[in-house]
């Protein structure tokens, strides 16, 4: 089913409408059966009847409805998905067809927020999931066996900075996924944190699949079916763009409308308001809101001062969970006591939007931090190294939260509160600026490199093809061969003697398919050379072509020769 907006409904009882430029952008509509049609129902007559209300309603049509037509295709990137338009002139649709027909007209939004709610935290937080484990995957791999200077890649450092990012991500949103899974099988509905997974995960899987670009390098860029990560990095825009563009997401959804539902007295507050003679309950709820408000500035700064101090996050084991939950605790209460310094802005919040962004940001990586806190609660006692993983992701994650807050203080417009806020937050600096030691990214990157307990958690659940003449199954294949093979050429070097028979073996299987991943694929014709004749060469391209003399070009009528010299 696609879903489609358009701006008017008109006449009360039975609407008409038209959108003769048509609705672009709509998933799955040129196969769908059916189609969503989200209206703003307007009744100037009164013919409602008080049996529903005005404002946005959804319609469900069938793909013949008269009036209705679904246009062409688009080509989202060359993507093997649906995706086209809707038309239609003058569409008479009934009030039976309207969901919950006549007393939910008015009702649009809710249904829409709903279904957007649960469906944009599994689809595309899933999508990205797996381009992110399939890049640790293969480009963990390919950094082992592939060699410059007699050295794997996976040990030089500035290819050892991509792979601890790959890695670090990917576990990320992994544990985000996992934890809003989590919610969603429990039958909850929380829009706020489906719109954080979603434009989270797609960011962060971009990064990765940008990361293993430059890990893969001239593998990554020549097409053809041995690049198995082009065709990923050409697609990274749709995730970004679909079901709600992350700019807008960030922007508008994921503080405004997360202010607005979490803040226990704010909506209590807006009703009074709109109730219009609610004097007693504005008192009530106002007063609330300012206790809130010197409560979340006391606890904010009291754990400022409490917070977990020393090396406990780098100790592994319950000790660092307890550490970083310490953490995350300080700055959720300097998050909260913001939130409540935002609200001096009134309605105006709406309109800056990046300092919006910037609450998203940290409220975001608040979560994610909370959620890589409950993942490696489940894992990190049985899986080795994931310690060095989880110090990595959090590292990074505090200091996020860190850099949006202080993004926030520098550009709040209320001055004075912005210096309050910070010397509130942080009385004694930034605590988080330090990113992850050189040392700690060389271990991240062994980790998912190698064949360690690590890469197989971040590899659950993905999907390698059977048929050994498959890029990714030879890669995959390949890793431990040539693990074994540099082992033991650096053992035979260190003894200064030559190989078994045995043991020439295993290097030259490993050698021989070393070969082959390293190779791209190549084609005697691309583009228009394709409809040359069958006598045509490589060796007729125009561009092999002499040039023309100057002389030549001049008596042809074309440019003319200069006669000035320049020193």
């Amino acid at each position: 089913m696609g879903t489609v907006m358009t701006p008017t409904l008109r006449y009360g009882a039975m609407a008409r409408n038209g959108f003769d430029d048509g609705l672009r952008y709509i998933t799955l509509a040129p196969v769908a059966g059916v189609v969503g049609l989200a209206i703003v129902a307007k009744d100037p007559h009164g013919l409602l009847g008080g049996k529903g209300s005005e404002g946005i309603t959804v319609a469900l049509l069938d793909r013949d409805h008269p009036g209705l037509r679904i246009g062409d295709r688009h080509d989202p990137l060359a993507a093997s998905f649906m995706n086209g338009t809707v038309e239609g002139e003058d569409v008479f649709i009934p009030l039976s067809q309207l969901i919950g027909g006549q007393t939910r007209t008015g009702q649009g939004w809710s249904m829409l927020m709903d279904c957007l709610a649960e469906g944009r935290g599994i689809s595309l937080p899933a999508l990205s999931v797996a381009a992110a484990k399939g890049t640790v995957a293969s480009i963990g791999a390919y950094a082992r066996i592939r060699q410059q200077f007699k050295v794997p890649l996976a040990e030089l450092e500035g290819v050892q900075e991509h792979l601890a990012r790959i890695g670090g991500e990917t576990y990320v949103v992994t544990a985000g996924q996992h934890l809003t899974n989590a919610m969603l099988n429990n039958h909850e509905q929380p829009p706020v944190i489906t719109a954080i997974l979603k434009q989270q995960a797609t960011e962060r899987m971009r990064r990765v699949i940008n990361d293993g670009m430059d890990v893969a390098a001239g593998s990554a860029i020549c097409k053809g079916p041995s690049n198995y990560l082009g065709a990923a990095y050409q697609l990274v825009p749709i995730g970004i763009t679909v079901e709600g563009a992350n700019t807008l997401t960030r922007s508008l959804i994921q503080y405004g409308q997360g202010l607005m539902r979490s803040h226990p007295h704010l909506l209590d507050l807006v009703r009074a308001i709109q109730h219009g003679d609610d004097e007693a309950g504005f008192a009530t709820h106002l007063r609330l809101l300012a206790a809130h408000g010197l409560a979340n500035m006391l606890r904010s700064g009291t754990r400022a001062l409490t917070r977990s101090r020393g090396d406990a996050g780098a100790a592994g084991g319950a000790a660092a969970l307890a550490h970083y939950e310490s953490q995350l605790s300080r700055l959720s209460a300097a998050f909260a006591f913001c939130a409540d310094v935002s609200l001096s802005l009134g309605g105006s919040i709406k309109f800056r939007e990046m300092l919006s962004g910037r609450y998203a940001d940290a409220l975001s990586s608040l979560y994610l931090g909370h959620a890589v806190l409950w993942y490696h609660a489940q894992h990190g006692d049985t899986v080795e190294g994931c310690d060095r993983l989880l110090e990595f992701a959090m590292t990074n994650l505090l200091r996020e939260v860190e850099d949006a807050l202080f993004g926030v203080f520098a550009n709040f417009p209320i001055r004075p509160l912005g210096w309050l806020m910070r010397g509130v937050c942080f009385p004694t600096g930034r605590c988080y600026s330090v990113p992850p030691s050189d040392k700690l990214k060389r271990e991240v990157a062994r980790l998912i490199s190698s064949d360690s307990a690590v890469r197989s958690l971040l590899l659950q659940g993905t999907f390698v093809s059977r048929d050994p003449s498959d890029r990714v199954a030879l890669t995959l294949a390949t890793l431990p061969k040539a693990i074994a093979a540099d082992a033991l050429l650096t053992a035979l070097r260190k003894e200064r003697r030559a190989p078994t028979e045995d043991e020439q073996a295993v290097i030259d299987e490993a050698e021989a398919a070393r070969e082959v991943i390293i190779q791209v694929d190549s084609f005697p014709r691309l583009g228009a050379e394709l409809a040359q004749p069958a006598s045509w060469t490589a060796d007729n391209r125009p561009a092999l072509d002499p040039l023309p003399s100057p002389v030549a070009l001049s008596a042809e009528g074309g440019a003319p020769t200069s006669s000035r010299k320049f020193a």
